[in-house]
């Protein structure tokens, strides 16, 4: 962790085309060994193209002093997808779109780096997040570390739904769904921590109201619909 200890270099994430991985320098353990990981923790379930996401990225390594990673999110082709944003002192972006560390923590067992991204207002198709984290000993040198990686892939949504049936639009501290006729509907809501609760599962025939007083992600499935809505 000593040598790139400032931020490491882009490339290094497990992404196409090199697929390469901090364990090119980081020896002493294969890639993803036990007592370790890492993961977006509040990752939503789909994305909508004209908003915006904090994602908070955690990585953990038990009896591990100090604590890096680097992320980048790519589309169908391979190129960078949207713009990423740091939003805490111990996180930065490259030119190349790279987010990483700033100066590796130090912490016990775990450390949160957060960043914003914003895809492109025009793009309706996958987006492939490869995420790397690294847990180290804090003895400068590249040897005893562990390199954890993941990737995801998440579907885009459109911003608005409307049909002869169905009309979904948000509202101040909530949304209001309008059914022309009855409708099976489940409304699943997914807090900006990883918490889970189901908020409303039966028939609406008509106009329903919901208030939402937390910051996340409301999900709404039924016969022909699969909608995701942000409240932040």
């Amino acid at each position: 962790m000593f040598f790139y200890s400032s931020t490491p270099p882009d490339g290094y994430c497990g992404d196409p085309p090199n697929n390469l991985y901090c364990t090119s320098c980081h020896t002493g353990a294969p890639l993803n060994p036990g007592n370790g990981s890492v993961y977006i923790s509040n990752l939503p379930p789909f994305f909508v193209p004209s908003d915006s996401y904090d994602l908070n990225i955690v990585v953990k390594g038990v009896d591990y002093k100090r604590f890096g990673f680097e992320m980048i999110i790519k589309d169908t082709i391979n190129n960078v997808l949207g713009v990423i944003s740091p939003l805490n002192l111990n996180t930065t972006v490259s030119p190349n779109g790279y987010a990483k560390h700033l100066n590796a923590p130090f912490s016990n067992d775990s450390f949160i780096f957060q960043v914003r991204w914003k895809p492109p207002n025009n793009y309706f198709s996958k987006a492939f997040i490869y995420l790397v984290g690294n847990v180290a000993n804090g003895n400068s040198l590249n040897d005893g570390d562990s390199i954890y990686s993941i990737s995801y892939v998440l579907n885009p949504q459109s911003s608005n739904f409307e049909s002869n049936e169905l009309k979904i639009f948000k509202i101040e501290n909530g949304f209001i769904i309008e059914a022309q006729k009855i409708n099976f509907i489940k409304v699943e809501f997914y807090s900006i921590n990883g918490n889970y609760k189901r908020i409303f599962e039966g028939y609406i025939n008509g106009r329903k109201v919901f208030k939402i007083n937390e910051k996340g992600f409301i999900k709404i499935k039924g016969q022909n619909i699969n909608k995701t809505l942000k409240f932040y």
